[in-house]
C-alpha cells in the first residue's frame, strides 16, 4: 500500500508514519509538509492523511483538487476496509 501523509507538522507525520509503519512494515510512506507538495507528487496514492489547515494550500483544497484532477475517488479500498474523502460539501463523507 502507497500511502501520502500530508501535514505542516514533521512531529505529527513523524507519528503517523510510526504508528503505520509498526502494523504494516510492508506499507511505503511518503510525508509531505504541504498541499502543493502533494500535488506535485502525482496521484500513485491508496490512502491520504491530510491535515485540514497549513500554510498555502490545506487538506481540504487539496482534496478537491485531487478530486477535480482525478485524482481521488470518493471511495478507495484501504488494508482495513473503506476510506472516504470529505470535502465538507456532503454529509457522512471523510478526509
Amino acid at each position: 500500500m502507497n500511502i501520502a501523509v500530508v501535514d505542516d507538522e514533521e512531529a505529527i507525520r513523524e507519528q503517523i508514519d510510526g504508528f503505520i509503519k509498526k502494523r504494516n512494515p510492508d506499507f511505503h510512506i511518503s510525508g509531505f509538509a504541504t498541499g502543493e507538495g502533494l500535488l506535485a507528487a502525482g496521484t500513485g496514492f491508496d490512502m491520504i492523511f491530510l491535515d485540514v489547515q497549513m500554510e498555502g494550500m490545506g487538506g481540504i483544497e487539496a482534496a478537491r483538487t485531487l478530486r477535480q484532477s482525478g485524482g481521488g475517488s470518493r471511495e478507495k479500498e484501504g488494508a482495513e476496509g473503506k476510506a472516504d474523502i470529505h470535502t465538507g460539501e456532503e454529509p457522512g463523507v471523510y478526509a
